[in-house]
């Protein structure tokens, strides 16, 4: 079953407008929060090397090395001291700084960190914000094998999904180069990235062909059978072609 998730809009994360009274207070209650991503960064690093999964580790301490730079904290402070923002708030434009930075990296290696940035910046708003619990597991309750649709896959995202079952991934957003896609490899969740998700619909009974590279909406059964697809959890009818771009290994369906 498709489950469509967006991790960004939520009203809680949108950025706190007010204007910051107690400067010295403000600063405080970022660092206060950085310390306790970084310490769940460090747990599931230690989690992850316990496991062997030593490669995926290293991508998760890249995020704890982010988070430690001064010069990332300076540029916040600054924007909490100059402009009187609350964190939420200077959290956003030093993140749109950095991405603008990335993005115009003619280094595809580098431009795909704009993903790790974002994903930091998210983790640090859902803290702040007292939201920082799973991120899927009430959409995803009561699911089975679900397929998650959502703009763009982050590396926090990955874990989660792993311990709930998600079955694949479809994204809109991203390229095989990024962290989240590299990990998404290594635990053996396929990610298909689409033209568009206007054509996919919230509920609806989907099959990947992890092979080819495509996207069946509603299929039949004795179809999916007969083509040789990954069956997720589907019902009947109407087969459609979605354009997609296959990012990760090759499962074998049997």
């Amino acid at each position: 079953m498709l489950c469509f998730i967006n991790v960004e809009m939520a009203p809680s994360l949108l950025g706190d407008k007010r204007v910051v009274q107690d400067i010295g207070r403000e600063i405080e209650r970022l660092e206060q929060e950085v310390e306790s991503v970084i310490e769940d960064l460090t747990e599931a690093v230690n989690l992850l090397r316990m496991q062997t999964h030593d490669q995926e580790a290293e991508i998760v301490e890249t995020h704890i090395f982010m988070l430690k730079d001064e010069e990332f904290h300076k540029r916040i402070h600054e924007q909490i001291k100059m402009k009187g923002l609350a964190a939420e708030r200077a959290l956003e434009h030093v993140l749109q700084e950095m991405v603008d930075v990335f993005e115009r990296s003619e280094n595809i290696f580098l431009s795909e960190r704009t993903t790790d940035v974002k994903d930091i910046v998210l983790r640090l708003k859902r803290k702040l914000a007292k939201k920082d619990k799973a991120i899927f597991e009430n959409v995803l309750k009561g699911t089975t094998s679900p397929v998650v649709a959502l703009k763009e896959l982050y590396p926090s995202h990955i874990s989660e999904a792993k311990e709930l079952g998600v079955a694949a991934f479809i994204v809109n957003v991203g390229t095989p180069l990024s962290h989240a896609a590299i990990l998404a490899k290594s635990f053996g969740i396929p990610v298909l990235k689409v033209t568009s998700l206007v054509d996919v619909k919230e509920g609806e009974y989907v099959a990947l062909n992890i092979i080819k590279g495509n996207l069946y909406i509603q299929p039949d059964k004795d179809d999916i059978a007969a083509k040789g697809e990954v069956n997720i959890r589907m019902p009947k009818i109407n087969e459609e072609h979605i354009p997609v771009h296959l990012w990760v290994n090759i499962v074998d369906p049997r």
